[in-house]
């Protein structure tokens, strides 16, 4: 390329020469350099999960503990179906979500939360719900209700969901509960 003092002439002039706006040069590429070293290897987290369900063609009264029939899929941690809890086997901030669908009639008030070694409330999960309707008729009514929190947990805890406070009246199905080691 020869710089005659004409301008720019073509992508790469061989002296600083402005280009002109909304121009696109593409040079080609030189040669490709020898790789560089490997960084040190990042923590990571080595993932951590585990879940209940509840079988969808049940339905139970809310007494005490959420019921769950099946165990999901599992790493890190030990969902028991049988105690209705999950064990998480690594400390650290995990994400718990549990939900479910509550039946009832014209009138529902019920609390939820999930406790953790079957002697504390985590207050993060608490939720209430309330519904009142006023129908001549008796009609049950589904409505799906859960929560999605995210808590430090020590190794060795113990989590399971229950309902702190519900009506004479309310059933539950569907159910699901579960966690996973986010950091």
């Amino acid at each position: 390329m020869v710089n005659n003092k004409k301008g720019f002439q073509g992508c790469c002039p061989l002296t600083p020469i402005p280009k002109p706006p909304k121009q696109r040069c593409v040079c080609p590429p030189g040669p490709r350099g020898q790789r560089g070293p490997q960084g040190e290897p990042g923590i990571g987290i080595t993932p951590a999960f585990g879940s209940l369900y509840q079988d969808p063609n049940l339905e139970r009264v809310f007494i005490g503990p959420i019921d769950f029939d099946i165990d999901g899929p599992s790493k890190g941690t030990t969902p028991d179906p049988v105690t209705d809890t999950i064990t998480v086997l690594k400390s650290g901030v995990y994400e718990i979500t549990f939900d479910l669908v509550i039946i009832y009639r014209s009138v529902s008030n019920i609390t939820l939360a999930v406790q953790e070694n079957e002697t504390t409330t985590i207050p993060e999960t608490i939720i209430r719900y309330t519904q009142l309707i006023e129908s001549e008729t008796e009609i049950i009514r589904r409505d799906v209700i859960g929560k999605t929190i995210q808590v430090s947990l020590e190794a060795g805890d113990r989590l399971r969901v229950l309902a702190l406070d519900v009506d004479a009246f309310s059933a539950y199905s569907n159910a699901s509960f579960t966690v996973h080691l986010i950091n």
